[in-house]
């Protein structure tokens, strides 16, 4: 059966330099168990953008993404990613790319880590 097009760009992330292994810790009104992401792609949000963003961006900010079929819950504001580097990043706003198959997290660094 061949793939459709959104599912070969979905596996896309998998051959992406940069990748890590992330642990993602959704809050919501019961305890969670935090799930563990690989080949989550961490990029810096571009100099250019910060300084055309009017201050909305900062350098403590940064964007995750990795599959959606890799996530069984959906990112919200509020939750939490811990890096390889075991820096703590609270989502700020996430959205699906790329027809539906990429989670795009915007986070900021938690104070502390």
């Amino acid at each position: 059966m061949p793939l459709s097009l959104a599912a070969s760009i979905g596996n896309d992330q998998n051959v992406l330099d940069e990748k890590q292994t992330i642990t993602f810790l959704s809050r919501g009104p019961v305890v969670n168990t935090p799930d563990t992401v690989v080949n989550a792609v961490r990029y810096e949000i571009p100099r250019r953008e910060q300084d055309s963003s009017g201050g909305f961006f900062t350098f403590q900010q940064t964007v995750f993404e990795f599959r959606v079929a890799d996530l069984a819950v959906s990112p919200k504001e509020g939750d939490r990613i811990t890096d390889a580097g075991l820096l703590v990043w609270a989502v700020e706003a996430a959205e699906k790319q790329v027809w539906d198959t990429v989670w795009r997290c915007e986070v900021h660094q938690e104070r502390g880590t």
